[in-house]
């Protein structure tokens, strides 16, 4: 299954994520994979995020992801054309609702 595909599937059904809570769900999402991906589906309008304050107990601030209305009507078109070509979800121009292809 496409990585992008996972990440949305994940965020669909959780109000908010990070990208380690992402990996803790979907051990086969690859760290690097997961933030790169997270930066593009956000960069198009998917996701959005949030950051959330440094604590005494975190030295960085944590960032979390949430899907779009706009991301959900992707994630169910990429669904659908993933059952009707496996090999093809997110490779056709017909996936990119921004009109940027991802």
């Amino acid at each position: 299954m496409n990585k992008r595909l996972q990440i949305l599937e994940c965020l669909a059904n959780h109000d908010e994520l990070t990208p380690a809570d992402l990996i803790r769900l979907n051990p086969e999402l690859r760290r690097s994979t997961v933030y790169t991906t997270m930066a593009r589906l956000e960069g198009d309008k998917w996701l959005t995020s949030r950051t959330e304050k440094v604590t005494s107990k975190r030295t960085r601030p944590l960032r979390y992801y949430s899907i779009t209305p706009l991301g959900r009507q992707g994630l169910e078109l990429a669904q659908a054309q993933e059952l009707a070509n496996p090999d093809t979800a997110f490779s056709q121009p017909a996936i990119a609702i921004t009109g940027t292809e991802i």
